[in-house]
């Protein structure tokens, strides 16, 4: 029978060596800290590295999984010469999804106009024509703008900007890291690591759940490396996943 067994510490990084006649109790302490670690850290990622969009609704526009990122092209007679709104949404209507932090990177390709993100989409339909600003649809939406001066914040159904200020915009064919931290009915929206908006919804606009999508206007875009965290977002950490079959596969040599 051995004697010690290899537990890893998740504060220092490195391996401990237990004896497991002395310390039986201190393995069994370190499994549970290990497995409850992996379940409640909670997070959605994705990367394209698949060539797929699994789980992801292509509401409407040309969407394509490409070289590891996912691209809204132009589409003919609807986007490349409209104003319109072309969106891939991935949760829509989950009730599970409210409070959370979405970050993407985003890479124009057009030199203009808009690309952005949506958030607590509980409803998104592309209409008669691809637009997803109708009454059948229901988000918030953050507007960058491509080039320019300044953003918006909509949020559908309603037919207006709920606001729009000066500030940092999106970059024309180099990555943007784009970050939304939704809690309750407030919103934080950083671009390139600065804080853009800090915003509260009014009573009048609010929605308290759904997922995210990936948006344009009247412009093509790549996005890549989707990451959401909340209490409420299904998926394990890669990280934490990790650690957890690295623990129980040497737990099964001992």
């Amino acid at each position: 029978m051995c004697d010690n067994i290899h537990v890893f510490n998740e504060k220092t990084m490195y391996e401990e060596v237990l004896p497991l006649r002395t310390k039986g109790y201190f393995i069994f302490l370190s499994i549970i800290l290990v497995v409850s670690s992996a379940f409640t850290a909670k997070a959605y990622e994705e990367n394209f590295e698949g060539g797929k969009a699994d789980g992801w609704e292509f509401v409407s526009g040309d969407w394509k999984v490409e070289d590891g990122m996912l691209t809204q092209f132009e589409v003919a007679g609807k986007g490349g010469g409209e104003a319109r709104n072309r969106a891939a949404a991935y949760a829509v209507g989950d009730e599970a999804w409210k409070d959370y932090t979405f970050e993407v990177k985003i890479k124009p390709i057009s030199a203009s106009n808009y690309a952005g993100v949506m958030f607590r989409v509980a409803k998104i339909d592309g209409g008669g024509d691809g637009n997803t600003f109708n009454s059948n649809s229901q988000y918030y939406y953050w507007l960058i703008g491509i080039g320019g001066t300044y953003s918006k914040i909509w949020q559908a159904p309603t037919g207006s900007a709920l606001e729009q200020t000066p500030g940092d915009t999106l970059r024309s064919g180099e990555w943007n890291e784009v970050k939304v931290e939704m809690y309750g009915q407030n919103v934080k929206l950083y671009l390139n690591g600065k804080l853009q908006k800090d915003f509260d919804f009014p009573k009048s606009a609010q929605i308290e759940f759904g997922g995210i999508a990936l948006a344009t206007y009247n412009a093509s875009a790549s996005f890549d490396d989707v990451k959401v965290e909340g209490p409420g977002i299904p998926g394990l950490s890669v990280s934490s996943k990790g650690k957890l079959t690295t623990l129980w596969a040497e737990l099964k040599r001992k």
